[in-house]
């Protein structure tokens, strides 16, 4: 148990850095702009590439592979037209924005550096394809949850425009290293060894950047919003709670229960308020949520990796 805290308490002191960092103006808000693409396209598709390619093919790691895919894809679109139905019935303003916050959540920047951190073995390998299932979603049925009802003409935009969300390396990466695991195509020990030093950068990184986005936030006028305090109660609470309750009787290995429950541990995923602004439509509320659920899951995620862990490890 101590060992299990220490670990986690490690990932969430980088972000106190990060967060002191931003008040003292020693990293201001303004050098996320650079700090971010520095994740995004260098460090993190290191990490990933490294993770993956280090892993040795089991017999049962192609069909686990594709449940934990098909499986996350699934329960990430119920749970947004779940989303979508309380935040209507509820008559929240931005129905629809909120209930993209209520379910895609933040494996980029904080799910995959503190599974690394905290888990072992294969359960750092089924949240980066719980990743991929996160980008399907986001980008196909996140697209249909903020435009649900809206009846104003849309803008046609060409094959081009519709699938550049997806050519990024932090989602290339990932299905080329899957690939090359199942093929059997081994990279040289030394150009791995630099891939995964530079990989390596990730963690740290990636959580100094959530401090300082945390000490830029208006987080008393998060608090006051009634709506986003229902996001943080669903996203934080129940969405972990309905899964770990779904995938507890299934026939299923114990990395991949894990892996299919931490996927939805996370707080609102940044991404989705990127999305948001591209479709024209209220991206505030959606960051408003990303600073309050990272708020909140200072608490609750290390309870849920100590609940993982008891139950399954």
């Amino acid at each position: 148990m101590a060992v299990i805290i220490s670990k986690v308490l490690v990932v969430f002191i980088y972000m106190a850095v990060g967060f002191l960092c931003n008040k003292l103006r020693i990293l201001p808000y303004e050098s996320t702009k650079y700090l971010i693409p520095l994740l995004i396209t260098v460090t993190s598709p290191c990490m990933l590439f490294d993770s993956i390619l280090s892993k040795e093919l089991t017999d049962g790691m192609m069909a686990n592979t594709l449940i934990a895919l098909i499986g996350g894809t699934l329960l990430y679109g119920i749970y947004g037209f779940i989303g979508l139905f309380l935040s209507r019935k509820l008559r929240f303003q931005s129905p629809n924005e909120i209930s993209l916050a209520m379910t895609a959540s933040n494996n980029g920047f904080m799910g995959i550096p503190v599974t690394m951190a905290a888990f072992p073995g294969e359960i750092p390998y089924y949240l980066i394809i719980e990743n991929i299932s996160l980008n399907l979603y986001l980008y196909v049925i996140g697209v249909l949850q903020l435009n649900y009802g809206d009846q104003r003409e849309r803008k046609q935009t060409s094959f081009k425009e519709k699938i550049k969300p997806f050519i990024k390396p932090i989602t290339i990466v990932p299905v080329v290293a899957s690939i090359m695991l199942f093929a059997g195509i081994k990279m040289p020990a030394y150009p791995m060894e630099i891939i995964g030093t530079i990989g390596d950068v990730t963690i740290p990184l990636s959580m100094i950047v959530v401090g300082i986005q945390l000490a830029e936030s208006d987080i008393g006028k998060a608090l006051r919003n009634k709506a986003l305090a229902m996001t943080s109660v669903y996203k934080l609470i129940l969405i972990p709670l309905a899964t770990l309750l779904i995938v507890l009787p299934l026939p299923l290995n114990n990395a991949l229960k894990v892996g299919l429950v931490i996927t939805m541990i996370f707080p609102t995923s940044v991404s989705s308020a990127a999305l948001a602004q591209y479709h024209n439509k209220n991206s505030q509320v959606i960051a408003e949520a990303v600073a309050q659920t990272t708020l909140f899951s200072i608490i609750t995620v290390p309870v849920w990796i100590i609940v993982l862990t008891q139950l399954f490890l």
